[in-house]
C-alpha cells in the first residue's frame, strides 16, 4: 500500500501523481484521501487504518503541508508505526 500524506491546498498539485499511481498499483493500493475516506468516516481511524498496511509513504512536502496539524499527525504516526514493524 501507497500512503500519499499532503495538505487539501495542494490538490491540484497532488491528484495527478496520486491517479497514476493508482492506475500503475489499482486504487485499492494507494492510500488518498479523496477515494479512501468516504463521508461519515472516522479521519483518523482511516488514516491509522492506511498507516497500518502502509509499505510506501509518500510525503508531498509544502508551505501548506508543514504548516498542518494533520500532515505532520500523518508523518509523526508513519514513523512510529515503521518502528514498531522493526520491533
Amino acid at each position: 500500500m501507497i500512503f500519499i500524506s499532503h495538505n487539501g491546498k495542494d490538490k491540484e498539485v497532488v491528484a495527478p501523481f496520486a491517479h497514476k499511481l493508482a492506475e500503475i498499483f489499482g486504487i485499492k493500493n494507494v492510500f488518498y484521501d479523496s477515494w479512501s475516506i468516504r463521508p461519515g468516516d472516522g479521519i483518523i481511524d482511516k488514516m491509522n487504518e492506511g498507516l497500518e498496511k502502509c509499505k510506501f509513504f509518500f510525503f508531498f512536502i509544502s508551505k501548506n503541508s508543514l504548516e498542518s496539524e494533520m500532515v505532520k499527525l500523518e508523518w509523526q504516526n508513519a514513523i512510529i508505526k515503521k518502528n514498531k514493524r522493526r520491533d
